[in-house]
């Protein structure tokens, strides 16, 4: 069932970053990564499949890890350009800051949305501009999202942007900026 294989595939995000980190078998690691990226590879597989392979690829940094990220973010369909962006996200790694620069001004809020995800998970204080602009968005979610992000960098700059935010908001946004200030 092409549900069971992407809930697989986005369940084995974990142990990629294990491997990375060197906190899970090296030789089980290895072979874990080399099923994801025939997984990814695969034309044949899903799309659904393919992308959540491709997000938990995301933490392991090997060249072709990088290829396939930007492979995926320059796909016509959304649902690998916004795995591609999750992946960024997972990679912590500020390299992919130009490219999510771009997808904070999408036309989608989901990728809005993604985008904050992924410069928080990224956790650069060279990101902070881009949340700035995302504070401003429509949709309160890609506020939030921006909001905890920006708690996630932490730092002088992020708080006083944090305090920065209008002192009337109320309701998720005013509790999203509380906890992101703590």
């Amino acid at each position: 069932d092409e549900g069971v294989r992407a809930a697989v595939a986005e369940a084995l995000a974990g142990f990629v970053l294990d491997r990375e980190l060197g906190r899970f078998d090296t030789a089980a690691g290895d072979l874990l990564v080399s099923q994801l990226k025939e997984v990814w590879e695969a034309r044949d597989e899903s799309v659904d499949v393919r992308a959540r392979a491709l997000e938990s690829l995301g933490p392991r940094s090997l060249p072709w890890v990088d290829i396939a990220i930007t492979d995926a973010y320059y796909e016509a369909d959304s649902r690998l350009r916004l795995a591609a962006v999750r992946a960024m996200g997972a990679s912590a790694n500020e390299r992919w800051l130009e490219f999510l620069e771009e997808t904070a001004t999408s036309e989608d809020p989901e990728m809005r949305f993604q985008t904050a995800n992924a410069i928080g998970l990224i956790g650069s204080e060279a990101g902070i501009e881009q949340l700035k602009d995302l504070l401003a968005d429509e949709d309160d979610e890609v506020v939030i999202a921006a909001i905890s992000a920006l708690g996630a960098i932490g730092g002088e700059e992020a708080v006083e942007v944090l305090q920065r935010i209008d002192a009337d908001e109320e309701g998720p946004i005013a509790d999203a900026i509380e906890e992101a200030i703590e």
